[in-house]
């Protein structure tokens, strides 16, 4: 799969996206969900979560370096930096 097959399935994609869109507001019943709004929360959700993540992950490498700090000053190893 080379990168024009990419390319080309990812343009397919989004005309799909734009069509179902398209016919999605044309729509004047009220049985359609409001899809706009779904998207939204997903983005915002998969946006909180990977920011949670890194936060989290950070707070561990800190700590990570704390303890390796301390138990390197505790049996007399000199840091390199």
């Amino acid at each position: 799969m080379g990168f024009f097959s990419v390319t080309q399935d990812a343009l397919t994609l989004q005309r799909v996206c734009l069509e179902k869109k398209t016919e999605l507001t044309e729509d004047d019943s009220n049985d359609v969900p409001d899809v706009r709004a779904a998207v939204q929360e997903l983005m915002t959700s998969l946006f909180i979560a990977t920011y949670n993540h890194t936060v989290c992950f950070v707070f561990l490498l800190k700590a990570v370096d704390q303890v390796n700090a301390h138990t390197s000053e505790s049996v007399g190893v000199k840091s390199c930096s």
